[in-house]
């Protein structure tokens, strides 16, 4: 059991350092969203990678070490997701969200108040 456990928290930190920083590098400002309707939302979408490619459960990855991997059951939790106004002030858009991707759960949307964001 202890093993299975190890090599499952193993197999997710790999998850996550195998993300390229070089990607997600912003080549240019983006500039300040602004929301016209006091009615708006906003929609996150979430992909993950390993090994460079799109991540999809119970398909074969080989990892670092060479050794072929299958993920069968991914789920994590992202919390304390916030929106930041132009002036500073921050917005909590959701305390906490889980994400399943065996369920193909990887998205969600948030109400957010009418304002300027950065």
């Amino acid at each position: 059991m202890m093993k299975i456990l190890s090599l499952n928290l193993f197999l997710l930190v790999l998850i996550f350092i195998s993300c390229n920083k070089e990607e997600s590098k912003v080549e240019s400002p983006v500039p300040p969203i602004t929301i016209q309707d006091t009615n708006a939302y906003l929609k996150f979408n979430i992909t993950t990678n390993f090994a460079g490619s799109k991540f999809v459960c119970s398909q074969r990855y080989n990892n670092v070490s060479d050794y072929t991997v299958s993920i069968d059951n991914l789920k994590f939790y992202l919390s304390n997701i916030y929106a930041i106004k132009e002036n500073g002030d921050s917005v909590l858009l959701s305390q906490i969200e889980l994400f399943d991707y065996l369920e193909n759960d990887t998205s969600f949307t948030v109400k957010i108040p009418k304002a300027n964001y950065q």
